[in-house]
């Protein structure tokens, strides 16, 4: 009939609609706790993320500053680290840092409060450095402690030789001693004895003996019995020790020939042939790219350095150490090459870098 009323028509839609909505009501039961999970994980991924971008940053303003701590060490091995002027450098890319340099035995303060103070304290015998690194907006500080660092061989004769020579001369009254002699002259400690001669490995004694005779060989005392003669432990990097010597020189005469001059205390360094005459003098560290002549009165304190031929004579005087490369050595006249332990101390004392890294520590991150 028109007008009758489909009763299971609406009942079954009464029941899609049910089932519709109890289906949503249990996706949003199960939906909302899986978003509420992925928010806390976005969040907590988010501060993690920038925790390790702090760290990142943390860490290459760490690195700036050990950079700095290089940057002091290749000062000292230029002679460009100098007490209470800093070193600033721009790294680039937001990293920088900053190097104040300290010398703590000329500081006024007993640094390491055990009653000494400066210079009457050799454990201050060191340079503070204390670097701030950057990066951005972070800054991290290191303190790092340089301690000095001997840049000449420690010579076992009176006379060290590079290499063979082609001659060697010692005549009249001259002498190369290795026995430890102060500098006024007076005998030394025996322990501290070298050798009168040592040649540089592989060529050997025999072939330096070679080049003595019998009187020349007397004159070679030191260590043992005349004469006194030694292979070096190790060959002598002369072209590296001049390289290395030149560019920390405190001064650079003109190669030429001097009469009375004084060279005065520190590394004189000469690029070509040199004679020093007459009352002429020095100390600390000579170094001689060519021929280096002695002659009159002439006296150094310390080490010399010649890659030529090396001529001592008339009464002239070296005390400490010589080594040399050339061709032609000649001690003449009453002239000598003593073995000074005190003379080597003047030398090492002028010369060393403080390039030693004797630690480090961060400051206040």
């Amino acid at each position: 009939m028109r007008g009758k009323l489909d009763t299971n028509s609406v009942s079954l839609d009464s029941d899609t609609r049910e089932s519709g909505g109890f289906v949503l009501i249990v996706l949003l039961t199960a939906i909302i706790p899986l978003v509420a999970m992925a928010a806390a994980a976005t969040i907590t991924l988010g501060g993690r993320s920038e925790r390790i971008l702090s760290e990142v940053h943390q860490e290459r303003a760490l690195l700036s500053a050990e950079s700095g701590i290089d940057e002091a060490i290749y000062a000292a091995k230029t002679g460009m680290l100098l007490d209470g002027y800093p070193i600033v450098r721009d790294l680039g890319q937001s990293q920088r840092f900053e190097v104040t340099p300290t010398y703590l035995m000329t500081d006024g303060f007993d640094n390491d409060s055990d009653g000494d103070l400066d210079s009457a304290d050799p454990d201050e015998d060191v340079f503070q450095i204390v670097v701030t690194g950057r990066y951005r907006n972070i800054e991290r500080r290191i303190v790092a402690y340089l301690g000095p660092a001997a840049i000449l061989p420690a010579p076992q004769g009176a006379l060290s030789l590079a290499n063979l020579p082609a001659n060697i001369v010692i005549d009249a009254t001259a002498t190369l001693i290795g026995n430890d002699t102060k500098l006024d002259d007076t005998a030394g400690t025996p322990a501290e004895d070298v050798h009168g001669i040592a040649i540089s490995p592989p060529e050997t004694t025999a072939n330096v003996l070679a080049l003595l005779d019998a009187t020349e060989q007397s004159r070679v005392v030191g260590v043992g019995s005349a004469p006194s003669l030694v292979v070096g432990a190790s060959t002598l990097d002369l072209t590296g020790l001049v390289s290395t010597l030149s560019t920390v020189a405190t001064s650079s005469p003109t190669p030429g020939s001097y009469t009375g001059v004084s060279l005065g205390s520190g590394i004189s360094y000469v690029g070509g042939n040199l004679v020093l005459m007459g009352a002429s003098s020095g100390s600390g560290v000579l170094v001689v790219q060519g021929d280096l002549a002695l002659d009159g009165t002439t006296r150094f304190d310390g080490v010399l350095v010649v890659t030529g031929s090396l001529t001592v004579q008339a009464s002239a005087r070296v005390y400490g150490a010589a080594f040399a490369g050339g061709s032609q050595i000649t001690i003449g006249g009453s002239a000598k090459i003593v073995f000074s332990k005190e003379g080597l101390q003047i030398a090492d004392s002028v010369s060393r870098e403080y390039s030693k890294l004797q630690g480090w520590q961060e400051i206040e991150r």
